[in-house]
């Protein structure tokens, strides 16, 4: 059986952990949970991280549902706080930066080139991304690029 998780982060601080979470098993919804992540409207300003808990038995009770998931959150919690940290930093400083322009950072980002990659894509979204490029190297020194036509590109790739 397969669970959605859905959580809105409207600040990257410890503070506001939990962030805003729904969470829903796939059998009640009219889609699948790829499709529901793929056409999820945006939510500018804010980061939505999407994560699907699988478990091996039927959960019938919303209570049951709930730990199922705040139990993941929480082994998730440095992760998507990293997530977050990244995504916010990133588009305080865009406010800055001149259409067409770069912003890129000098240290890596505690994340892999996947969490970096969906980080950059929630960020065109944000209301002072215009057209910039962002240049974030992962964790693992792999550099991520969020291309000013909205692509994202990993590696030696064009920058």
């Amino acid at each position: 059986m397969r669970i959605w998780r859905s959580s809105l982060y409207k600040s990257p601080l410890p503070e506001d952990f939990p962030p805003l979470t729904s969470i829903m098993r796939e059998q009640d919804m009219n889609c699948t949970i790829e499709q529901a992540i793929a056409e999820a409207p945006p939510v500018p300003g804010a980061l939505i991280v999407n994560d699907m808990v699988e478990v091996d038995h039927e959960v019938e009770s919303p209570i049951e549902m709930g730990l199922l998931v705040r139990a993941r959150l929480e082994e998730r919690q440095q992760r998507e706080l990293n997530m977050a940290m990244l995504y916010f930093w990133d588009a305080m400083h865009l406010e800055r930066v001149n259409q067409g322009g770069v912003l890129s950072g000098t240290e890596p980002a505690p994340l892999n080139c996947d969490e970096v990659g969906y980080v950059l894509n929630q960020l065109k979204r944000h209301p002072n991304w215009r057209q910039q490029t962002v240049v974030v190297y992962a964790s693992d020194m792999e550099r991520v690029v969020l291309h000013p036509d909205g692509k994202v590109t990993f590696g030696d790739g064009p920058s």
